[in-house]
């Protein structure tokens, strides 16, 4: 990993107060379309996770992070959570009948109050997923995208639109069936992906029944390496728009997948490196080569008293789950990329 720095930042005096462990509680409050509150919904915090470990989550069969916290609105649609400290957090609202909607938040170092949050009714996707050989496909991971954004829009805070519409994943039953949430009017994009086999051609629908095909493909080695050549063994290989792993690489970089022609290949390496290429009509293997963040060192300092801001939280504005705390000095050391993002 190479190295940058030092740099300098000035920090609130609110990150010098917060000590390291500190309980933080997010409140809000869940409504239906007339504004309405929505009794019963529930609502979980979630950590954000680095792309490298929700992709070993996803190999392993897991769809979501792990819940640290949840709880169930009242008949006034309010709720709090308690975090168990600062940090990267998203937060879930789900309701039975409802499209479930997220709300992805910067690092959190105070108690945070979200703008209300507005729940759709679910008119449910029915979607079909079969195999190259045209039979129902069981245990295919389903993931669809929505086309619709402006029928999300939430209110805002000062920190711009926090609640999304959130993606929805899940498996396919022993018919090759699974019933996915869909707003009425919204249009989705739907993916399948299975091991083994290259994705589905994704299908794009509202009303109707969704039908996607799993894929043959053809066998590709596809070789992983760094910036001086050599490979990288243990990198999370995926296909198309990264939406799921197609594997991991060998201890010689290497990983032998079905893929389809004009695909494109991305890399993420454990230590955080990233990468992507196209594989071309004619190729049988392809090779991605990985950018490493740099590893800046830097300190945060008070901007009145100009004294070092212990247990400051420190992060890039490109890197979804990347985080480093200051130390007692106010000394941080955090992986970034050259000409993207702000610290």
């Amino acid at each position: 990993m190479r190295r940058q720095g030092p740099l300098l930042l000035l920090a609130a005096a609110i990150l010098a107060a917060l000590p390291a462990g500190a309980q933080l509680a997010f409140s809000g409050r869940v409504q239906i379309e007339d504004g309405t509150p929505l009794a019963g919904a529930t609502v979980e915090l979630l950590p954000v996770h680095l792309a490298y470990r929700l992709g070993l989550e996803a190999l392993s069969g897991r769809m979501e992070p792990e819940p640290r916290a949840a709880t169930v609105t009242g008949d006034d649609g309010l709720f709090e959570l308690i975090a168990p400290g600062p940090g990267l957090w998203s937060v879930r609202a789900t309701a039975e009948g409802h499209v479930p909607m997220l709300a992805r938040i910067d690092p959190v170092v105070e108690d945070r109050a979200l703008p209300a949050v507005t729940l759709r009714p679910d008119r449910g996707l029915r979607v079909l997923v079969r195999g190259p050989d045209g039979r129902p496909f069981t245990g295919a991971a389903v993931v669809t995208v929505t086309r619709s954004r402006k029928l999300w829009h939430q209110p805002r805070s000062r920190e711009g639109q926090v609640w999304h519409r959130a993606r929805s994943r899940g498996w396919s039953d022993g018919e090759g069936v699974v019933e996915l949430p869909r707003a009425a009017s919204e249009t989705l994009e739907v993916h399948a992906f299975a091991a083994g086999l290259s994705p589905a051609r994704p299908v794009t629908g509202s009303v109707r029944p969704i039908e996607l095909r799993l894929q043959r493909g053809r066998p590709v080695v596809i070789e992983v390496v760094d910036e001086t050549g050599r490979p990288v063994p243990e990198a999370l290989v995926s296909l198309g728009r990264d939406l799921w792993p197609a594997g991991l690489t060998d201890r010689d970089g290497r990983l032998a997948t079905p893929v389809e022609t004009g695909s494109t290949v991305s890399a993420v390496s454990p230590a955080g490196g990233r990468g992507r290429a196209r594989l071309e009509p004619t190729e049988e293997s392809c090779s991605v080569s990985l950018t490493e963040p740099f590893l800046v060192f830097g300190s945060v300092v008070d901007g009145v008293s100009r004294e070092p801001v212990s247990g400051a939280l420190v992060w890039t504005g490109d890197t979804i789950g990347e985080l480093a705390r200051a130390d007692d000095g106010g000394r941080f050391a955090l992986p970034a990329w050259p000409h993207r993002g702000r610290i």
